[in-house]
């Protein structure tokens, strides 16, 4: 095996999270007297590059620092209740833990990350944890994918669930894996795997 490193996207691809964040941004609706939508819908809007997520979600085309740190307080809360992590995402963290470098690479807040690991007990795996903040920009941008892998110094490869991944994973000329086990997106441009013996097999031959 010629990979340094295996990154994960967090949401539908490591943890289970599709409660959390429905509730999360649903609750910041009832708050903008928005009306509720169904999880799928959420997650859709979530996933699709060039949605104008924010206008959609929440009636704005900019986000206040108000309105982020009441996001982020809903969220923490959220996530330490309801999140769990997907079965098929811990068997290839525990194959791979002698073998190469693990790392996540999500749009979720920076410094919410470590909340979120630390109470799934998940911290300690992970070489890399790296969110969006004020100097990394949310993928398909590929800034927190390169800098784990000029971190580690050698190939890596991703692990998602969304176009948005795997349109920042050809970013940043790295293999991709689309996982089906959160989100049953096909994207028929890269390798798609419903289990995690799938994944192995196929990080194994790269």
């Amino acid at each position: 095996m010629n990979i340094k490193c295996i990154i994960f996207d967090m949401d539908a691809t490591l943890i289970d999270s599709e409660i959390a964040l429905s509730t999360t941004i649903n609750q910041a609706r009832m708050e903008a007297n928005l009306p509720p939508l169904p999880s799928k819908t959420i997650l859709d809007i979530i996933n699709t590059p060039s949605s104008n997520a924010l206008f959609r979600l929440y009636g704005v085309n900019h986000i206040t620092p108000q309105m982020r740190m009441r996001f982020e307080e809903l969220f923490n809360a959220n996530y330490l209740k309801y999140a769990q992590i997907y079965d098929e995402a811990k068997k290839i963290m525990l194959w791979a833990k002698d073998k190469c470098a693990l790392a996540v690479a999500t749009n979720a807040p920076q410094k919410t990350l470590n909340l979120v690991l630390d109470n799934l007990n998940l911290t300690h795996f992970f070489d890399f944890i790296i969110g969006v903040s004020e100097k990394i920009p949310q993928k398909p941008d590929p800034t927190m994918l390169n800098l784990i892998k000029d971190g580690v110094g050698g190939e890596c490869v991703f692990l998602g669930d969304s176009k948005k991944d795997f349109l920042a994973a050809q970013n940043a000329k790295m293999p991709y894996i689309q996982v089906l086990w959160g989100r049953d997106e096909i994207i028929k441009e890269c390798k798609n795997c419903k289990t995690s013996d799938e994944v192995i097999k196929f990080i194994e031959q790269i």
